[in-house]
């Protein structure tokens, strides 16, 4: 019997976005400086994206620690403004480590520690942490903001603890 001469089909490589975004120089990863809070004292961190950055930030996911001996809760926030100072995070990084590092447009900001409540925007969702763990909150990619747009996780409880919160996102130039 004789076999049919079938040319077998190329062979098909699947890559995700995120890592399409990283060998792209578009993938980064963040977090805040410490956050200390409780009772009336709150701490929020999140990305902001400029009026001007001529981007979308796609975010990929969040990661919320307790690094302290009490639970707390994160309310997670779009659109808004958050209360306090906001102070912009060194701890930036995109995750394709060839030089020279490209850097985000997005902004890190946090407030480690204030008082007040976000104004205007959407209250999205909540998240419960848990002594001595992280929570991660991944959305991977179902979350845009345009230029202009934040998201952020303002964290409260009643007894003192402390935190971090963690970003990565990539960003999708606007044509």
């Amino acid at each position: 019997m004789k076999l049919l001469n079938v040319t077998s089909p190329p062979p098909v490589t699947s890559i995700t976005p995120q890592f399409l975004k990283t060998i792209q120089d578009h993938f980064f990863v963040g977090q805040t400086g410490l956050l200390s809070f409780g009772g009336s004292i709150v701490a929020w961190g999140g990305l902001f994206n400029p009026l001007n950055s001529g981007v979308n930030v796609v975010i990929n996911d969040t990661t919320l620690s307790d690094l302290g001996v009490n639970a707390f809760t994160a309310d997670l926030y779009l659109g808004s403004v958050p209360p306090g100072r906001k102070i912009t995070s060194s701890l930036t990084t995109a995750t394709n480590l060839s030089l020279p590092l490209a850097k985000p447009k997005a902004k890190l900001k946090f407030n480690p520690a204030v008082r007040g409540v976000p104004q205007g925007g959407t209250f999205a969702f909540i998240r419960r942490v848990e002594t001595d763990t992280t929570q991660v909150i991944d959305v991977s990619g179902r979350i845009i903001l345009p230029p202009g747009g934040t998201f952020f996780a303002l964290l409260k409880t009643q007894v003192f603890t402390q935190s971090r919160i963690g970003f990565a996102w990539w960003e999708e130039r606007i044509k």
